[in-house]
């Protein structure tokens, strides 16, 4: 029997490809980061240790807006409901943007369901989980459709909210 499990990474591709267009547009350079670990260890006895991540899921540099730094959390589900736990968006995930955030960066959630891609400030992240202890889907703004593979246009949708990152 086989489980189909959404575990973000078709969304976290696609990000991968409109980021690619992107930087060859020159609007902005942007990577995934892979969580930070420790190899102990060889051979059959390796152990891996994860360490705290002190980033969000992307991180870069938003070119198009004078070079602002920018990091932002990719989610992907298949409920509409985005609870503040750890299997969905963990409190180190919200300090982190919190973090970035105070220092100046541009930090946002990108949170796609279906194919469809919402926009979420950090002002909306903090109110919806103060109200309700989690997010849901059809409270964010829908991110607009792009031009090539740029399917889902998050910068043109950020620069909406530029004013509020």
């Amino acid at each position: 029997m086989r489980i189909n499990r959404n575990d973000g990474r078709s969304f976290e591709k696609t990000l991968e490809t409109i980021n690619s267009q992107y930087e060859r547009q020159g609007r902005a350079t942007v990577s995934k980061v892979e969580p930070p670990c420790r190899v102990i260890g060889w051979g059959p006895q390796r152990k891996v240790i994860f360490l705290p991540n002190p980033y969000p899921d992307f991180l870069g540099v938003w070119t198009e807006l004078g070079s602002r730094p920018l990091f932002f959390e990719a989610k992907s589900t298949s409920e509409p409901r985005l609870a503040n736990d750890k299997s969905h968006l963990s409190d180190n995930q919200l300090e982190a943007m919190r973090r970035w955030r105070t220092a100046g960066a541009a930090t946002f959630l990108l949170w796609e369901m279906a194919g469809v891609v919402t926009f979420w400030t950090m002002a909306m992240i903090e109110a919806g989980l103060s109200a309700r202890r989690s997010l849901v889907f059809e409270d964010g703004h829908q991110v607009e459709s792009g031009t090539g593979f740029v399917f889902h246009d998050y910068l043109a949708t950020a620069r909406r909210f530029k004013d509020y990152l």
